[in-house]
């Protein structure tokens, strides 16, 4: 894929997330609500997806179908891919992101 293809792929995908003021690209924000293990997680992640040369998003927000605010933890904006990070989530709700998560989802476990 070329520079400009693959420019055009992450802002793609980077427009079905909500930008919050000053909320950037390639930036781990931390979200205090979740353990010190999930953050940790989090970080590695994003690292690695670094790491691969691509650009990324955390505690990215988006609008359900109800109109509440789903929040991801990681979007991959090179491969389109939703990374939810779980530390102690039941299946019932890992089943219902999946069904209304803007992209695909991925999920490990911290």
């Amino acid at each position: 894929m070329n520079q400009k293809n693959l420019y055009f792929k992450r802002n793609e995908n980077a427009r079905l997330f909500h930008y919050k003021i000053n909320h950037h690209r390639n930036v781990i924000y931390l979200n205090t609500g979740n353990s010190l293990e999930h953050e940790r997680k989090k970080f590695e992640v994003a690292y690695a997806i670094q790491a691969e040369g691509h650009e990324f998003i955390t505690e990215a927000e988006f609008k359900t179908p109800e109109g509440k605010i789903g929040r991801v933890d990681v979007v991959n904006l090179d491969t389109g891919i939703c990374i939810e990070i779980l530390s102690s989530e039941k299946e019932e709700s890992i089943a219902k992101k999946k069904e209304f998560y803007p992209l695909p989802i991925e999920i490990i476990r911290a």
